[in-house]
């Protein structure tokens, strides 16, 4: 059995710092989406030269792109298609 929270906040307020100290006290990961990216982005992971290339034009990642690497990050086995 598996719980998932998400946590929203307004920009500048170290939501990262919050999440993660909350999150941890209580027994759960905290899984940032920009470290997601950054990861794929450095690991050169196939398929995800997209987000490299919309950072360099300034855009955002699109959502589709974002879920997959939270999948990835809480599923392992979803890893190379699976």
């Amino acid at each position: 059995d598996t719980s998932v929270v998400f946590g929203v906040f307004t920009p500048l307020v170290n939501k990262y710092r919050i999440l993660s100290t909350t999150m941890t006290k209580h027994g759960f990961v905290c899984i940032s989406t920009k470290d997601l990216l950054k990861e794929a982005i450095e690991s050169k992971d196939e398929g995800f030269e997209r987000i490299a290339e919309a950072m360099k034009k300034k855009e955002f990642a699109s959502s589709d792109i974002v879920v997959e690497l939270i999948l990835r990050k809480m599923y392992p086995e979803v890893q190379k298609g699976n």
